[in-house]
């Protein structure tokens, strides 16, 4: 499909909402990721229930085409490649919307981790303000403390580089978040590490919507026996990419070098990072864990998996554990695990998690602890934890999950966000710098 005056007019509208994100590529399974499937699956929910019109710029890669999506009310344009000409290139096509006040900015809509790109988001979205965009900025990861992702990123928590990052952090939100109306978290800990830096009255915390999917036992007894799970073992699963900072490696080999009172199989559901996969370090770590599961029958790791099949694997799974070192944002993991209503177990690191306020009033609910639903990173308190596990145990912790599904559905949540943030508003800049409005017509030519 050809961008042409005609599509762009369709769409060049004060009502529509300009949305710069990642979005998933169904020819790429490794597209499928945490900020591309969040924006995919909310605007999709929204147009069609709503019929709000949005303008998704993407990364260009794969070779996909532009295209409309969800009864048309959804243009895909690819247009940014990673590195210095990142900001050049969305600017271009922004000033092709020119009409469009309501943008909705994702954090990481490039390449994780990329220090220059994230520092040059601050001029980029001050320019946005300067001709008079209405900004909402969505924080999907933040981090205030490097210790716990030093191994991620190959380097030692006492590095200068780090140690000079985490100087700068409350001067880069600041600044940041200077220009924008509203800053999105997904979660109340993420909410929680940004009011240290940024006036509360600019943060809105919303959970991820979960869309729940219920189990059929047709295709847990299917997929058991596809995976070579015998009837009475306990199928544990982490899910999603896998990384350092997941603690993944640690449970790999508690599970591995420990005897349980039950037959307990890790079932590693994921593959290599995309963000890090080229990385030295990174490949390290990633065959050392491939080697653990090639040797041993408790542990199996899939690689990607593609998106049909995830009902499979979560069908087959008693449980799901989230055993990280420590919290960057929102977990998609746990949304999908919701999804697909399982019950969980959290690391006490993310015991933060449960300060959401649908967390709370699950827990008042069903009076239950959250000491029943975390464990610490140590090898025999996981012991004992999974050991004390019983059928009645999982039961609950499956209860808590589909009530707490039910609350962060699109049907519970769609009243209460459509209003403050998937509706076009006016842009509130009174006077709009002439100079950046020479820019902008500049590059439309």
């Amino acid at each position: 499909m050809k961008l042409s005056k005609k599509l762009i007019s369709s769409f060049n509208k004060a009502n529509t909402i300009l949305v710069v994100s990642k979005w998933p590529y169904k020819k790429e399974a490794n597209s499928y990721h945490g900020v591309a499937v969040y924006t995919q699956e909310t605007l999709s929910t929204v147009a069609k229930k709503t019929g709000q019109k949005f303008v998704v710029l993407v990364q260009n890669e794969y070779g996909r085409d532009i295209h409309l999506s969800t009864n048309r009310n959804i243009l895909i344009i690819p247009t940014f490649n990673p590195g210095l000409s990142l900001y050049p290139q969305l600017i271009r096509m922004l000033s092709k919307f020119s009409k469009i006040n309501t943008y909705h900015i994702h954090s990481e809509f490039y390449n994780s981790g990329e220090v220059l790109q994230m520092g040059l988001m601050i001029p980029f979205i001050n320019y946005l303000k300067l001709i008079g965009k209405n900004i909402s900025f969505f924080a999907h990861n933040v981090i205030d403390n490097f210790d716990f992702i030093a191994n991620l990123l190959g380097i030692k928590k006492t590095h200068p580089f780090l140690i000079g990052l985490e100087m700068l952090v409350p001067w880069y939100y600041k600044l940041l978040t200077f220009a924008v109306k509203k800053v999105v978290c997904l979660d109340e800990s993420v909410k929680n590490k940004l009011k240290k830096y940024i006036n509360e009255n600019k943060l809105l915390s919303i959970p991820i919507w979960v869309y729940p999917k219920p189990e059929n036992a047709k295709v847990r007894q299917e997929w058991r026996k596809k995976l070579g799970y015998k009837q009475d073992d306990l199928v544990l699963m982490v899910f999603g990419f896998v990384s350092k900072y997941k603690g993944i490696d640690w449970l790999a080999k508690t599970i591995e070098q420990n005897h349980f009172n039950k037959n307990v199989k890790l079932l590693i559901a994921g593959g290599p990072a995309p963000s890090h996969a080229g990385k030295n370090h990174y490949q390290a770590f990633y065959k050392q864990l491939q080697n653990l599961a090639d040797t041993n029958s408790k542990i199996q790791l899939t690689g990607f998996i593609d998106k049909k099949d995830l009902k499979g694997y979560f069908a087959a799974t008693d449980l799901v554990v989230l055993p990280y070192r420590g919290i960057l944002g929102s977990s998609a993991s746990l949304s999908s695990t919701l999804t697909y209503q399982k019950p969980f177990l959290l690391s006490d690191k993310l015991i933060p998690y449960l300060d959401n306020s649908d967390f709370t009033e699950t827990l008042d609910e069903l009076s239950v602890d959250k000491n029943d639903l975390s464990f610490k990173i140590s090898r025999t308190n996981f012991l004992k934890t999974i050991n004390q596990l019983d059928k009645k145990a999982l039961k609950n912790l499956t209860k808590l999950s589909k009530r707490l599904a039910s609350k962060r559905s699109p049907e519970n949540r769609l009243v209460h966000e459509r209003a403050s943030l998937y509706s076009a508003q006016n842009s509130p800049v009174l006077i709009q710098w002439r100079g950046a409005k020479i820019l902008q017509k500049a590059f439309a030519k």
